[in-house]
Parts: structure tokens; C-alpha cells; sequence
């Protein structure tokens, strides 16, 4: 009778304990991914073709995100929950966003006239 309660509690604490470990592992792997998918540096370029850039953090694998439609972009912001990329247009006043590979453009504001210097975001709103 005494061995398998023995045999039962080590059962237990050994499927707990690997339990444990395994959601241990699981985050471990999702944080890794994660860390490497935003190994990334963007920047503006307002050079004789407004651009946003991008490369790793070594300063490698650079490449032009968009240039298209842009005058001078400022203020970027990265949204890491929904992987976008936010900034605004100084010139004609928009506030746009794109992915990090420069797809789904979209502009959420266009106020004529004035001029953005910076872009905070908080949540899903952007001061």
C-alpha cells in the first residue's frame, strides 16, 4: 500500500514538474522568436528621396522600406503588439502606418497646414 502512494506522488510531482518545464520552454522560444523578429533599427532619410530605412542591429541587411509618397516623414513609433510602424508627414500634416516590410499602408489623419513633429503611442491611440 505505501509503494503506491510512493509511485503515486511521484508521478505527481513529475508531471507537475514537467509540466511546468514545458510552459517554461513554450515562452522561452516565443520570447527568442520574438527578440529576433524586432532585432530592427528604422530610421528617415530626407535625402534627395525621402525614405524610411531599416537593418539589424549590427548594422547589416539594410533596406529602403518606402519612399513612395513621402516628403518628410518624422516622429517614427513602433507599435510591437500589432507589428507596425507609425510616423508622420511634416509637410502635408498625416499621420500614416505601415508593417515593418513597408505593406498595409494606411493614413489614419491628414490636417492641412500643420506641421507634426513627433508621434507617442499609447495602446491603440496616438498623441
Amino acid at each position: 500500500m505505501i509503494h503506491y502512494l510512493f509511485i503515486y506522488l511521484f508521478i505527481y510531482l513529475f508531471c507537475h514538474l514537467f509540466c511546468h518545464l514545458f510552459i517554461y520552454l513554450v515562452i522561452f522560444i516565443y520570447l527568442f522568436f520574438r527578440s529576433l523578429i524586432y532585432s530592427l533599427l528604422f530610421w528617415t532619410d530626407w535625402g534627395t528621396v525621402s525614405k524610411i530605412e531599416k537593418c539589424n542591429l549590427a548594422g547589416e541587411e539594410r533596406h529602403v522600406v518606402t519612399s513612395r509618397g513621402l516628403t518628410r516623414p518624422l516622429g517614427l513609433t513602433i507599435d510591437y503588439d500589432r507589428s507596425l510602424l507609425f510616423w508622420v508627414e511634416q509637410d502635408s500634416g498625416a499621420v500614416e502606418s505601415m508593417d515593418f516590410n513597408g505593406g498595409q499602408r494606411t493614413e489614419y489623419l491628414r490636417v492641412p497646414g500643420t506641421k507634426f513633429f513627433g508621434l507617442a503611442l499609447y495602446h491603440v491611440r496616438y498623441f
